[in-house]
């Protein structure tokens, strides 16, 4: 199967809220395809970005274990 069941939404159809919590991750007109799959649930995105954001980044987690997160969460979007 290479189509996705739920395809990926494209950025131009993103309303500003979705633009404003996506700005650190979109780059150009390009975005991991998790996130743009994801930004069809928008109430779910306002939440879940800010605290994959804090625990990747800015949690008191040692830098060893965010490393951790961090590669299982790239593989994960890559996969996706």
């Amino acid at each position: 199967m290479n189509t996705p069941r739920i395809p990926p939404k494209p950025i131009a159809e993103f309303d500003d809220d979705l633009k404003q919590v996506f700005g650190n991750f979109i780059s150009g007109d390009k975005l991991y395809s998790v996130f743009a799959t994801l930004a069809h649930h928008s109430d779910l995105v306002k939440g879940w970005v800010p605290f994959i954001t804090h625990v990747l980044t800015t949690s008191t987690l040692p830098a060893r274990d965010r490393e951790k997160l961090w590669i299982w969460y790239l593989l994960t979007a890559i996969t996706i």
